[in-house]
């Protein structure tokens, strides 16, 4: 295109089914978790989606982050499809914190003669949240959902138990092995069935 100019001049967009998986099969909430405002991004057109053919992808590398709203997918693909030169990246990750838990994505794309605005980086909560989740998406979750660090002190907790049930058992046929009849009685007079190998 030898006369281009920017489609439009909002530079700041929004991102949609941020909340679903990638491609791939990665959540994409994952995928927010290990990423940074700043960092830059591809458009892919999805001519092919069955919601709106004229559909673009973010994508972070490999992974597509969401897509751009339907009232700014028509500008953009329009502009993408006749070649338009543009740079793109994460403007901002949204929530992560209180109510809003899951992330949402906005991005900002600078077209010919257009400059990226500068992006904004996480808040202190957020970043306290994204650590707090970062370190639980470490630990793996059994199919109840619970930690498998829990599993294995419970498992833990269980041998324990076992031992010290094998270690009575030891203990109290070696007692009755030293047991006199009326031991014996007295412990079946007590309610306490004995049975002697």
């Amino acid at each position: 295109m030898t006369d281009q100019k920017a489609p439009t001049r909002r530079r700041v967009f929004d991102l949609v089914g941020e909340s679903r998986t990638t491609r791939g099969g990665i959540e994409r909430q994952t995928v927010l978790l290990a990423a940074e405002p700043g960092e830059p991004i591809a458009l892919v057109r999805d001519p092919e989606n069955p919601y709106d053919k004229n559909a673009e992808l973010a994508c972070l590398g490999e992974h597509d982050l969401g897509f751009i709203g339907r009232e700014d997918a028509t500008v953009i693909a329009r502009a993408l499809d006749a070649g338009l030169s543009y740079q793109a990246r994460i403007h901002e990750i949204t929530g992560g914190v209180g109510e809003a838990r899951h992330y949402g994505v906005r991005i900002s794309i600078a077209w010919i003669g257009q400059s990226l605005p500068a992006f904004r980086p996480r808040d202190e909560r957020q970043e306290r949240s994204r650590e707090k989740k970062a370190a639980a998406l470490d630990r793996s979750r059994d199919p109840n959902g619970s930690f498998e660090a829990a599993e294995r002190q419970g498992c833990s907790l269980l041998l324990l138990g076992i031992l010290a049930i094998a270690s009575l058992v030891i203990a109290g046929d070696q007692l009755l092995a030293r047991s006199t009849t009326s031991d014996v009685q007295a412990l079946e007079s007590a309610g306490v069935t004995v049975n002697i190998r």
